[in-house]
């Protein structure tokens, strides 16, 4: 008896097919991002997967041309039961990749995913150029990504600071204090920070790691995360660990804030309690 993708294969043009490991670190970066960011619509362009969010703001790109078929584009719509569909297809044997004028298939020998397209025409979501940009301070690595997302994710919105064009730490509008380096509390505390900016998304989406960068564009103030979606995996030595899954980039353009409108920072680098 022939599989699913067999029969599917009758009347649809030649397919593209994807490993099962693939399927699972695409499927897996989908469900983060339904669960996290709450898209309406996916866009997958040139094989990244890029969601726009806050009017634009936002722009948080995960890259799949390690797992889709080259230059693969499609939309789909975020329903619960498309999103549980890929969640509970789990394949084992190959992923055969089919689409017509409705619909995108994911379908195996035993199972099928199917994702219902968005009808209007997706407008392409550009994340921003930084050719010409000045990147200020140091790029943050940040280790206690779960820490730290707790508590962000928490908050309705977070403030991050620079002193010496360097980012420093946070404050969350939950009153959340952290450094990033805990070493430069004596070059923070009793110092106003020079540039205070407001985010909305920040550590939202987060894997093991992060690196932080921050960048002024056109006199804009642009921050870049970079994070990855999987979990480490350990080798052979100790020391070696490899990440599993496609790298997540966020992109957010930031609101420029006075210290008056954040008095709690205020009173934290002046040290009062």
């Amino acid at each position: 008896m022939s599989g699913i993708s067999e029969k599917l294969l009758e009347n649809k043009p030649a397919p593209e097919s994807m490993k099962p490991a693939d399927f699972d670190a695409m499927a897996k970066g989908v469900l983060l991002f339904a669960k996290a960011l709450k898209p309406q619509i996916f866009a997958i362009q040139d094989s990244k997967l890029v969601v726009s969010m806050n009017y634009g703001c936002t722009i948080s790109e995960l890259d799949f041309t390690e797992q889709l078929p080259a230059n693969t584009n499609m939309s789909f719509v975020n329903r619960k039961e498309s999103i549980s569909s890929l969640r509970e297809m789990q394949p084992k044997d190959l992923v055969i990749l089919l689409e017509d004028d409705s619909f995108c298939y994911f379908t195996s020998e035993t199972n099928i995913c199917t994702l219902k397209k968005y009808r209007a025409s997706v407008p392409r979501i550009s994340p921003p150029d930084f050719s010409d940009a000045t990147q200020l301070g140091e790029t943050v690595t940040v280790s206690n990504t779960e820490s730290i997302a707790k508590i962000t994710k928490k908050a309705e919105w977070t403030v991050l600071f620079t002193h010496g064009k360097q980012l420093g730490g946070f404050i969350t509008s939950n009153s959340d204090y952290m450094l990033f380096n805990e070493n430069s509390c004596r070059d923070v505390f009793g110092k106003p920070p020079d540039i205070i900016l407001k985010s909305i998304s920040f550590f939202q989406v987060v894997g093991s790691y992060a690196e932080v960068n921050l960048f002024s564009v056109n006199s804009d103030f642009w921050l870049k995360t970079t994070t990855d979606i999987g979990k480490p995996r350990k080798g052979g030595k100790k020391a070696t660990t490899e990440t599993i899954g496609p790298v997540v980039t966020v992109y957010e353009r930031l609101r420029p804030m006075t210290i008056t409108q954040c008095p709690k920072l205020l009173s934290h680098i002046s040290g009062a309690n």
